[in-house]
């Protein structure tokens, strides 16, 4: 019995052991099944997404896989490019956009899932329609923080045809009265994707520049530079000087985030600008109280306030210590402009401006096309200038006398004066050359007129370089004076 039950005992301890192992065995294979391939795991995160409607499960899939470090370029490509997707569906716009780029930045030889996420960062950005009408005009006054005035701004945009191809035309003017600074900029741009096809850019104090802009690349030259300069482009991206209409055409709305490239031909640089909406604001400025969307861009440190209304108008801005508000939307087929009220009367010629700034009466700086003339217009009562100089003659010889204390190398003598009648009142002129601070000549004309009530004392300044072509913009603003 002892035997036999020892060999029963045996062969069952035998059994158990077997089956343990075969236990053992059974649950390693299992666990072993249970590893997904990361193809498998991909099609069940999918299936979360698109089956399911579950995007924060769907996420983590999609995480779960480009954390696989045996997961192939295409799929951990089209992972993250799904991780944008749902973040997209969730209304996380930054998020969103982040997980495209990685797309682009990790799997570059994934080329197919790059041109998918390099799509979505376009559309994030898309311009909605066009808000402006053909040839509207935005005249905004800028002021210093304190509240002093500093100066005027006007962005025109047009429709216009270059080599028979219908384009807009952005268009702005900036005059800063404070040292007489002004620039006039033009971009030509797509009419359909609004990319930038050319640009001129032109400043007083900072220069002039170029650019010529293909779908991969723009040339910018620089005014008294040989070497032109050439910078790659990944589209979409746009001209500095274009830039405040791209803002008017983007999907804003609290809590917007996104990126534009830009580029700065005065500069010969390509800058990436971060923008978000954090806040809706209700804005008061002299055009009116507009409902807006309040625009940060983080890298330049500005602030655009810009209306949730049909026209998206810049209603107000903020940049390096001066603000800029909205004064009036002038539409293509307002009326003429006539400025001077009892003082004198002006009709403004097509294409000019005048900035009267603050509650200023006696000045007005006025502006002409291309913002290449320095234009100041200022009044006095007759009765006051009168009792000092009798004639507009007597006038400008007492203020060429003190012309040589004031300017270097000047050329004015009293001899220069010449006696002319504008509108029927008696006035004066006198033009001369002065070495400017750049020690480039400068070219001024005075022209003084005696009227019934008032005096009106025109000053155009500009390089005396430019003189030939500028004279027949000074000589059409004196004929479009008149006084009582």
């Amino acid at each position: 019995m002892f035997y036999e039950s020892t060999f029963c005992e045996s062969i069952f301890g035998r059994w158990c052991v077997a089956m343990v192992a075969l236990t053992m065995s059974l649950q390693v294979a299992s666990a072993c099944a249970a590893v997904d391939s990361p193809a498998e795991l991909l099609e069940r995160a999918i299936y979360q997404e698109e089956t399911v409607g579950d995007l924060n499960n769907a996420i983590e899939g999609y995480q779960e896989i480009v954390a696989v470090s045996s997961a192939s370029i295409d799929v951990a490509a089209e992972a993250q490019y799904r991780i944008g997707a749902c973040l997209a569906l969730q209304g996380k716009t930054k998020e969103a956009n982040e997980a495209f780029e990685k797309v682009a930045e990790t799997y570059p030889a994934s080329k197919a899932w790059v041109e998918k996420a390099k799509e979505q960062l376009a559309k994030s950005n898309r311009l909605l329609p066009v808000p402006w009408g053909d040839g509207d005009e935005l005249h905004m006054h800028m002021k210093f923080l304190g509240g002093k005035p500093a100066g005027y701004q006007v962005y025109r945009v047009a429709k216009t045809k270059v080599d028979g191809q219908d384009c807009w035309e952005c268009q702005s003017w900036q005059t800063v009265t404070l040292n007489n600074a002004g620039g006039k900029s033009r971009v030509v741009a797509d009419l359909d994707s609004f990319a930038p096809i050319e640009s001129q850019w032109s400043h007083n104090m900072l220069g002039t520049a170029s650019g010529e802009f293909s779908s991969s690349e723009v040339a910018i030259e620089l005014v008294g530079r040989d070497e032109v300069k050439t910078l790659e482009l990944d589209p979409p991206v746009y001209d500095n000087e274009q830039a405040a209409q791209v803002l008017r055409r983007l999907p804003l709305a609290k809590g917007y985030e996104g990126k534009i490239d830009i580029v700065s031909t005065l500069g010969q640089t390509l800058v990436q600008l971060d923008l978000k909406v954090d806040e809706i604001e209700t804005v008061k400025v002299p055009a009116g109280k507009y409902e807006c969307f309040k625009l940060e861009l983080s890298l330049v440190n500005q602030t655009f306030w810009i209306s949730m209304g049909e026209k998206r108008e810049i209603v107000k801005f903020e940049a390096g210590g001066v603000e800029s508000e909205l004064v009036e939307v002038r539409p293509s087929d307002a009326k003429p402009k006539t400025i001077g009220g009892d003082r004198f009367s002006m009709t403004l010629p097509e294409g000019w401006h005048a900035y009267i700034p603050g509650d200023a009466e006696d000045f007005v700086h006025l502006i002409e096309p291309d913002n290449s003339i320095g234009i100041e217009l200022r009044t006095r009562k007759i009765e006051k200038a009168k009792k000092k100089f009798d004639s507009p003659e007597a006038s400008l010889k007492d203020f060429v006398g003190d012309l040589k204390e004031k300017l270097k190398n000047v050329t004015a003598k009293a001899s220069d004066i010449k006696t002319v009648t504008i509108g029927g009142h008696p006035a004066a002129k006198v033009e001369y050359q002065f070495d400017g601070s750049n020690k480039k000549r400068v070219y001024q004309r005075n022209v003084l007129v005696y009227g019934a009530k008032f005096t009106v004392d025109l000053k155009f300044t500009c390089p005396a370089e430019n003189l030939d072509s500028q004279q027949a913009k000074m000589d059409q603003l004196v004929d479009c004076l008149k006084l009582d």
